[in-house]
């Protein structure tokens, strides 16, 4: 017979179990690992609740935005084995982050009401992700100066804060970059991380190889150049640090580590090896055959170029950043602490700074500031850094002051910046492409199949944001928005199949009736229409947004 001290003695102790825990907690302080998971956590609850708005409303998509909703649907056919277009008449390298906003479309689609919405809940949950990598690591950085966790916690919420000062208000009007949906500026989220645990591994980090492995592994997905930019970073971190470990006496990385590395690599190689294999020669091949075509289309880059270009991403950089960084790199070396975080840091910069110039050497102009954003993250890393052990130096002088700092710094970002970025509704190609959509819906006969055809751009003109690209951006937009209205719809010319996707190209035997339209640029009318119901024998708009002069797009019925 059980005695009833036993019968009470296992809630009892399941009890005081979670008791001790929250006493160590209390004690102790939260771990990297747990600051980290917080942070991304409350960041990613952040931008939902101010981009609720957007999330939930319809938006009408054009262009890059429409282009990338095209590439996810290959999922409704089997895996994704590529990532977004490229205007060199490919796709980049993997599809990691066409699989993050899927991600954020089967478990939100239905609350959002829009697939647009939910796979934006998608990109911020990604971006939540990664700056939460950063945060834990940027936690064992200050560990390392003798911070303990709460102190640690303390000075990474700062580093944070000053991350989102600037994020904030990059992509212009007040507008978070951490809730855009434009893959340029995806990738400063993954690079910063990336950046700083490169910094970590050079220190002999094992936590930091892992990460600085799955976020290569991302961002050569992502980006066709980053094997070439941040491939090397990541071996000479990799020997670097392997030497600092054998200095210090712990040998090289553990083989737990080396494992990790390699499960990552297996599994983010897996896609572009399968597209090989599947769809023969494969967007690998592509990817080559467009490097060496486009040489000998245009000069590449000059030196001059290359510096303007990079230089440009750190000049949108608040000037008061940098002087926190001054004070913070000031005051750790006075006080005898941080030489090897600092050196490991600078290293990474130079690095980071050295494979992107030589890459962008490599590249075709005319140079595109949209290639280089990503670069940013090369000047937030001595920022935060800064931020992060001035913060630890200010707790040393007296207690709890470096947690004043975080909530001066919380009040002053929710007072001067925002995490919102409110989506034009009614720019001109978007207006322009939704009544192209609901005319060509209401005179097309139902079981129809909508066929566009257009001349494809220029790639020369279209990677130089001239007018040749706004054919693609309607394109794109209106087959999207046929979608809304149920209705199957194709491009006529295959070439374009790393824009609209292969699904997306008609058949050139259709199983169903056909009704097929043109569009082109053309000369302007005197007095184009600008608004329509039907569209007849054809329309004409003016369009002028982002050209150097004011063209007209004809869209007619093709008999």
């Amino acid at each position: 017979m059980i005695a009833p001290s036993r019968l009470i003695a296992e809630p009892r102790s399941g009890g005081w179990a979670a008791l001790g825990l929250f006493r160590r907690l209390r004690n102790s302080g939260p771990s990297a690992a747990l600051t980290g998971i917080i942070a991304a956590l409350a960041l990613f609850v952040a931008l939902v609740l101010a981009n609720r708005a957007t999330l939930v409303g319809e938006v009408v998509l054009v262009g890059d935005y429409a282009s990338d909703l095209l590439q996810t649907q290959r999922a409704e056919h089997g895996w994704l084995l590529v990532g977004h277009y490229n205007t060199y008449w490919c796709n980049h390298p993997g599809p990691f982050f066409l699989y993050v906003r899927l991600l954020g479309q089967w478990l939100v689609g239905g609350w959002t009401g829009s697939v647009f919405g939910a796979q934006l809940i998608g990109v911020m949950a990604g971006n939540a992700l990664f700056l939460g990598l950063f945060v834990g690591l940027a936690h064992g950085l200050a560990r390392r100066v003798g911070a303990d966790n709460w102190r640690a916690a303390a000075a990474v919420s700062v580093s944070l804060l000053l991350i989102l000062a600037q994020l904030s208000v990059q992509s212009g009007g007040g507008e978070s970059l951490l809730a855009v949906f434009w893959m340029p500026h995806v990738l400063v989220a993954p690079f910063l991380a990336f950046l700083i645990a490169v910094a970590m591994t050079l220190l002999g980090s094992g936590a930091g190889l892992m990460v600085a492995s799955f976020c290569l592994a991302a961002l050569v997905h992502g980006y066709i150049p980053m094997p070439m930019i941040a491939g090397p970073i990541w071996l000479l971190a990799v020997l670097l640090g392997a030497w600092n470990r054998r200095r210090q006496g712990v040998g090289g990385f553990p083989r737990p580590v080396w494992i990790g590395v390699g499960v990552v690599g297996l599994v983010f190689a897996l896609p572009p090896v399968l597209d090989l294999w599947l769809y023969p020669p494969g967007n690998l091949f592509r990817i080559l055959a467009a490097a060496a075509k486009s040489r000998e289309e245009a000069p590449l880059l000059s030196v001059f170029e290359v510096v303007r270009l990079l230089k440009a991403q750190w000049a949108r950089v608040n000037s008061w950043l940098w002087l926190v960084m001054l004070v913070g790199l000031l005051g750790s070396l006075a006080a005898g602490r941080g030489r090897s975080i600092w050196a490991a840091v600078f290293l990474t910069v130079f690095f980071a700074s050295a494979t992107s110039a030589l890459t962008f050497l490599a590249t075709v102009g005319p140079p595109s500031d949209y290639t280089a954003k990503y670069f940013i993250a090369a000047a937030l890393l001595p920022i935060s850094v800064g931020g992060l052990l001035l913060t630890v130096e200010l707790g040393r002088r007296r207690r709890g002051l470096d947690w004043v700092a975080a909530g001066l710094g919380l009040l002053i970002l929710a007072g001067t910046a925002s995490l919102h970025n409110p989506y034009r509704m009614r720019s001109e190609m978007q207006v322009v492409s939704w009544l192209l959509t609901q005319a060509i819906a209401a005179e097309t006969p139902p079981e129809t199949q909508v066929q566009l055809d257009a001349e494809p751009p220029d790639p020369t003109l279209w990677r130089a944001g001239d007018e040749s690209g706004r054919i693609a951006s309607l394109l794109s937009g209106i087959l999207l928005g046929l979608d809304h209205f149920s209705m199957s719809s194709c491009y006529r010319n295959p070439v374009m199949d790393f824009y609209v996707t292969p699904y997306r190209i008609c058949s050139q035997s259709p199983s169903r009736r056909i009704k097929a339209y043109h569009m082109a640029l053309t000369p302007c009318p005197a007095e184009p229409p600008q608004t329509f119901e039907r569209i007849g024998e054809g329309v004409v708009f003016r369009i002028s947004w982002r050209m150097k002069e004011s063209r007209c797009l004809a869209f007619a019925p093709i008999p």
